[in-house]
């Protein structure tokens, strides 16, 4: 079993925390200024933004610098999210954009591919680790290797393999790996059954999952009962709605399809000590709109943690 090797931290209160894909068109230092202008303390570095800071140079120096910048501003990042798209040019202004970009794939069928791959994402992890993030997203990946005629076995142990690669990469940077449930085809991770089968695979410390409340939704899942069966492996969230199988992306309550209640009422029964991430894009709202939804939506976070996690006020107290 791979072990951090860091000392046990003290558990710390569950803090509001929203992904900086809110404000994607926005450059990484801009999105700090305006999210501190509205007292989100937290945040996880969204894949387009940590994309950003990883093509400035050496990863490590370029995460202790903005680190230092993000809390300056009163912001720290203890959660962030490992390639989603595979960007065509370094500059995403000058990129086609996230919906006309192939899916960045950790464990293609090219040996040579998927050696790029692991560069690319233990270069993010370097990232992440200078700049403080302790639980880094991952999808899985492996989407084409069916399509490519391996077997279910050989597709499982190239997953496992380049999973264990990632995580140990994490560790030495006391990095967390994060496996967020998905709800589309070739993912393999729809489920808790699915998502264990890899965990148990790999073994190791800091490996978990992320529940992205939404794609628990799409996939027919009942969150609450994930929540209970996942225990001690829930380490990250991406909290959101949606309207049945489409992958909507709204704030909760907004829609009703998931019962945010009951969900708040089981994460008071885990244990949880990471961030409660929100994961919703700004959309097209104008600027000064979306500024006021700001507002709202970190009202909401911080009434959401204060019902399922009321300890929180008694550590302030």
């Amino acid at each position: 079993m791979i072990e951090t090797g860091s000392a046990e931290r003290e558990k710390q209160p569950v803090k509001p925390s929203i992904s900086t894909l809110y404000l994607r068109e926005l450059n990484p230092y801009q999105a700090v200024q305006l999210f501190a202008k509205h007292s989100w303390h937290y945040l996880e570095l969204s894949e387009c933004h940590a994309h950003d800071l990883a093509a400035q140079g050496e990863p490590a120096q370029t995460g202790e610098s903005f680190r230092q910048l993000a809390a300056d501003q009163g912001v720290s990042f203890l959660q962030g999210h490992l390639p989603v798209v595979q960007y065509s040019h370094p500059d995403r202004s000058k990129s086609r954009g996230r919906h006309g970009e192939a899916y960045f794939d950790t464990a293609p069928a090219s040996d040579e591919e998927c050696a790029r791959a692991l560069d690319a994402v233990n270069r993010w992890l370097d990232l992440f680790g200078s700049l403080g993030i302790r639980a880094a997203v991952l999808h899985l990946g492996g989407y084409s290797l069916r399509d490519a005629g391996w077997t279910e076995e050989a597709i499982f142990e190239r997953r496992v393999k380049t999973l264990s690669n990632i995580v140990e990469h994490a560790a030495a940077r006391d990095v967390t790996i994060c496996i967020e449930n998905m709800a589309f085809a070739n993912c393999d991770t729809e489920t808790l059954e699915k998502l264990k089968a890899f965990i148990t695979g790999v073994d190791a410390d800091n490996l978990g999952i992320c529940l992205d409340t939404g794609h628990a939704a799409m996939a027919g899942l009942d969150c609450v009962e994930f929540i209970r069966d996942t225990g001690s492996l829930l380490r990250a969230l991406h909290i959101h709605d949606n309207v049945g199988p489409e992958d909507n992306h709204v704030l909760p309550y907004e829609l009703g399809s998931i019962p945010w209640d009951r969900v708040l009422s089981e994460l008071t029964m885990t244990g949880y000590e990471g961030v409660f991430n929100l994961e919703i894009p700004g959309r097209r709202t104008p600027m000064p709109v979306r500024e006021a939804r700001l507002d709202y939506a970190k009202k909401l976070a911080s009434y959401m943690v204060e019902r399922a996690f009321p300890e929180n006020a008694e550590r302030k107290g």
